[in-house]
């Protein structure tokens, strides 16, 4: 795996998930949910800085792609507010809230209320999280939330937010920092 348990997810994470799958630029792109531009942005960081962090919603698709490499991308994405709805049927018993489901998936909580009233478009790398974590059968979708949560919780306290859940913030940086502590098991 290319992503570890100890550290946040670098740019250099995002370069070799590109390398070991043998996709080019652009297919790394797609798959992340990011423009082709912003993708030859951390390119460009990643020989300049290994060490720097991705944004939180790309770091959480990274790290799903790395543990889930069979993961398949499907034609069609559910609307958040839709996939919002049968994830709460889905989840019986369990209170979703429009704030968590958002912070999940690396986002501001605000937003969350305006995907459920469909007044928000979200941004392409949401969408890819929602794909890779659909599934039509409940059982697994349910598990696949579940299994995302823990990987949202997982980097969240790696880049020094103690309690995602809780506070249902990311931490206070909204642009991607280095940690140099990491830099020399980047290399």
């Amino acid at each position: 795996m290319i992503c570890s348990n100890k550290r946040p997810v670098t740019v250099s994470d995002l370069m070799k998930l590109g390398q070991s799958r043998g996709w080019p630029l652009c297919e790394l792109a797609y798959w992340i949910g990011l423009r082709p531009k912003d993708c030859t942005s951390y390119e460009q960081e990643h020989r300049l800085n290994r060490g720097m962090l991705v944004h939180h919603d790309v770091a959480l698709v990274v790290r799903w792609l790395d543990r889930y490499p069979f993961a398949a991308m499907p034609q069609s994405v559910p609307m958040p507010g839709d996939f919002l709805k049968r994830l709460r049927q889905t989840l019986e018993g369990e209170r979703l809230k429009c704030g968590w489901f958002a912070t999940a998936l690396g986002r501001h909580d605000s937003i969350g209320s305006k995907w459920w009233k469909g007044k928000a478009a979200a941004h392409p790398t949401v969408r890819r999280a929602i794909a890779l974590i659909d599934d039509p059968d409940p059982d697994t979708l349910r598990a696949n939330w579940r299994r995302w949560c823990t990987h949202a919780v997982l980097e969240a306290r790696l880049r020094g937010t103690p309690d995602l859940v809780a506070s249902q913030q990311w931490e206070a940086d909204r642009l991607p920092r280095e940690i140099p502590a990491f830099d020399s098991q980047l290399a």
